[in-house]
């Protein structure tokens, strides 16, 4: 009720792809919606800035006030996010979830306007398709499994290369294995040889050697178990490389070493009392974006 009078506060928006604000810093919820776009948890991306639409200034009437007493509200799957009541904007990221990390989990935040009189109008609904970035998820990698012998996920070959579609590679749920060669050992196959297959060739080599030596001259059976000696050696060399490259990769254990430093008193036994450890980034979590000095 304004003076006597009962007036409706009568919402209108510009066309959706019209925001307040727009540019690098902000996130299109609409083209969100096209083929293979997705949205991804906190640690791979950073938090997502929505702007409003843009109010209609011809379309709208307001049951108090102006577009200048406007602010907003919002409501639905809004953890993690923050709003600027004053403009509408949104800025938030999601979180992890460990159920499925092959599903899509979907989430939607409803924005509303408020005007002078306290009257509230539907601004808009937005949809958020969450996904894992594929190489996160082991089970989508080639044959369902991980990479093997230092092998490194990527998104294709050449991962710089988009498929062709209007929409983004990280979240096809596929990925394969860029993998290392040396002048005496090369990877091959989709997972470049695991280990189980390293061990299978070694068990089978020396059969190979007895069977060729049959009708064979000594010479041949020599340069034969010569050969199945190198083979074996090289076999494992690899696996030894491998085993190093794992004890390498294993995360530094923090805990063990702070007990071991307060236990010679290098550092007090109280110096923890909040019980914080520090823990390990691995290198694909990590987004190299701008080099600030030297």
């Amino acid at each position: 009720m304004v003076d006597g009078v009962c007036k409706p506060f009568v919402l209108a928006v510009k066309d959706p792809e019209v925001r307040t604000l727009s540019g690098d810093a902000y996130i299109n919820p609409t083209a969100m919606t096209t083929k293979n776009k997705y949205y991804t948890v906190r640690e791979f991306s950073s938090a997502y800035r929505i702007a409003p639409l843009s109010i209609d200034d011809g379309l709208t009437a307001y049951s108090s006030g102006g577009k200048q007493d406007v602010t907003y509200t919002m409501s639905g799957d809004t953890d993690g996010f923050f709003l600027n009541t004053d403009n509408g904007e949104m800025l938030g990221t999601f979180d992890h979830f460990d159920k499925d990390k092959t599903a899509t989990q979907q989430y939607s935040i409803a924005l509303k306007a408020v005007d002078a009189n306290k009257r509230e109008q539907a601004m808009e609904t937005i949809a958020f398709n969450v996904r894992y970035p594929d190489i996160e998820v082991v089970s989508v990698g080639p044959n369902g499994l991980d990479c093997d012998n230092e092998g490194v996920r990527v998104d294709s070959l050449e991962a710089d290369i988009a498929d062709g579609t209007d929409g983004d590679i990280r979240f096809d749920q596929s990925f394969v294995c860029k993998c290392p060669s040396t002048n005496t050992t090369t990877y091959s196959g989709d997972n470049r040889v695991n280990s189980r297959e390293i061990e299978t060739i070694a068990e089978v080599a020396p059969t190979i050697v007895l069977l060729a030596a049959e009708g064979a001259n000594a010479g041949s059976i020599v340069g034969g178990m010569f050969g199945a000696l190198l083979v074996i050696a090289l076999l494992g060399g690899a696996w030894y490389k491998h085993h190093g490259y794992q004890i390498k990769m294993q995360a530094f254990d923090f805990a063990t070493e702070l007990a071991k430093l307060m236990d010679d008193g290098t550092i007090a036994k109280d110096s923890n009392r909040a019980g914080n450890m520090p823990r390990e980034v691995k290198w694909t979590h990590l987004t190299m974006v701008k080099q600030i000095g030297e």
